[in-house]
């Protein structure tokens, strides 16, 4: 499979290349598009039939070309080896020109037997190839005729009915020419990639079916999110809050104000970057933690600075857990001057501060006396046993 250029700045996943007989090649989209390259000519695609794409098992993927029977059509071969033969006519001399519109299909939008494609339905292909309604195509050529197939095709974008459609490749396109930088501007097929990922991922992890509709889509398009991040932020986010302890969810309310009829809006918020998502949320999981070992509440500081300094879940869960049977060694002692480990102190153990963990060393034994397991603490060279240091 490679990426290869249909049209000007135009690129599709090609997955096999066959030699048409009359000149030219076909070439096959892993969605089952058939692309006429060199004057090949058109004859069908499975792309947009229904026996393709609402096949029992969902829709299907094409892995190669053969020649069809009559030795010169086409025959498009799936991941199961079922095959979808569309015959094609003998080459005839080249006509030239556009395609005679007389009586043939489509609204003249296909070529007639034994002709070569001419612009209209080049430009129908691409539209097609798009998803976007292949009438377009002899409006645009009879308006920009003299320009040629390739300058109609590369104009395209610039066209209503095309920002209709991809309303996050024109925002994207339009913060670029307002002169932001670093911004991506995606390809039509990345963005029928990206809506389609969308929808799997949405169906497979339980998301609100109502909450990506168009307009979210394009936001998060525009911002920069790709297909493969927002898996991550609905695997790695939004799936893994919704089956984490409630006691985790509570903080992510108390910390973020995020309740649980807004995980997904949270997780998926175009606005904010991956790696913001993923610092709260780790610290939200760390905040957990604390509340689980009835160690207390966290501010967002302190939560946000434990995920700085290395802290992850588990190491959360070992040191709030070590503080929280410790309290005779940190806490002070009605009588005595010593007024106990201060909070900075105490995260600072869980930290891997070695001043805090050298502090409480010291007091376990001054209190306690020094002594090995148990699940107490002792001097060693890794800090407070059995937590050692952040990475």
């Amino acid at each position: 499979m490679a990426q290869r250029e249909i049209a000007p700045g135009v690129f599709v996943e090609v997955v096999d290349v066959l030699a048409a007989p009359g000149g030219g090649e076909w070439w096959l989209g892993a969605d089952g598009g058939i692309y006429a390259m060199g004057g090949a000519q058109f004859i069908d695609t499975p792309q947009n039939k229904d026996y393709w794409n609402n096949a029992p098992g969902g829709r299907r993927t094409a892995r190669r070309l053969e020649l069809s029977e009559d030795g010169y059509g086409y025959v498009v071969v799936d991941e199961n080896e079922n095959r979808y033969e569309y015959a094609g006519t003998a080459p005839a001399i080249e006509t030239g020109g556009d395609v005679d519109t007389t009586n043939v299909r489509d609204g003249g939008l296909t070529p007639t037997a034994g002709e070569r494609p001419g612009a209209t339905a080049i430009i129908a292909q691409f539209l097609r190839s798009i998803g976007i309604p292949e009438s377009h195509a002899a409006d645009l050529w009879n308006q920009s005729k003299d320009l040629g197939v390739d300058a109609v095709i590369a104009e395209i974008p610039t066209q209503q009915f095309f920002k209709d459609r991809f309303p996050g490749i024109a925002a994207a396109q339009a913060r670029r020419e307002a002169g932001e930088r670093g911004v991506y501007v995606p390809t039509p097929a990345e963005y029928l990639e990206f809506e389609e990922k969308s929808r799997e991922v949405i169906t497979h992890y339980g998301v609100p079916a109502d909450f990506l509709d168009k307009d979210d889509i394009a936001k998060m398009v525009a911002g920069g999110v790709s297909a493969a991040e927002l898996e991550e932020r609905v695997v790695n986010g939004y799936w893994d809050a919704m089956n984490s302890p409630p006691e985790v969810r509570d903080q992510l309310q108390r910390l973020y104000g995020v309740g649980a009829g807004q995980l997904a809006a949270f997780f998926l918020n175009p606005d904010k970057g991956e790696k913001i998502l993923q610092r709260q949320w780790a610290a939200t999981n760390v905040a957990g933690q604390a509340a689980i070992a009835r160690y207390g509440n966290l501010s967002v500081g302190e939560a946000e600075g434990l995920v700085d300094a290395g802290v992850d879940e588990g190491r959360a869960r070992a040191g709030f857990g070590l503080l929280g049977q410790s309290g005779e060694i940190i806490d002070p002692i009605l009588g005595d001057r010593d007024p106990g480990m201060t909070r900075e102190q105490e995260l600072g153990v869980i930290k891997g501060d070695v001043a805090a963990q050298t502090e409480m060393e010291k007091r376990a034994r001054r209190r306690r006396g020094a002594f090995e397991g148990g699940g107490g603490f002792a001097s060693g060279n890794t800090g407070v046993s059995g937590l050692g240091t952040a990475e």
